[in-house]
C-alpha cells in the first residue's frame, strides 16, 4: 500500500525540464562547432572515431618498425 495519499495533489513533485533542455542545446552547439572547426588527422582522444587506444597502437607500430631496422626512435614529449 502507499504511504501517502495518491489522490492528493501536494504529494507529487513538478517536472524539471532544465536538464533536458540543456542536453538539446548542447547537442545543437556541438553540431555547430563541429561544422566550424576542422579536426586534424593526428588528433586523438577528443574525437569519437579516433580514440586514445588508436594512438597507442600507432606508436607501438612505429616502435616495432624502428626496432626491426635497429634505428633510434625519438618522440617529442
Amino acid at each position: 500500500m502507499f504511504k501517502v495519499d495518491v489522490l492528493e495533489r501536494g504529494n507529487y513533485r513538478g517536472l524539471k525540464l532544465t536538464e533536458h533542455c540543456l542536453k538539446v542545446v548542447e547537442r545543437v552547439m556541438e553540431k555547430i562547432a563541429c561544422e566550424l572547426v576542422s579536426v586534424d588527422e593526428v588528433q586523438f582522444g577528443s574525437v569519437s572515431f579516433r580514440e586514445t587506444t588508436n594512438a597507442i597502437f600507432t606508436l607501438w607500430q612505429f616502435q616495432e618498425e624502428h626496432l626491426t631496422k635497429e634505428n633510434n626512435l625519438f618522440l617529442p614529449s
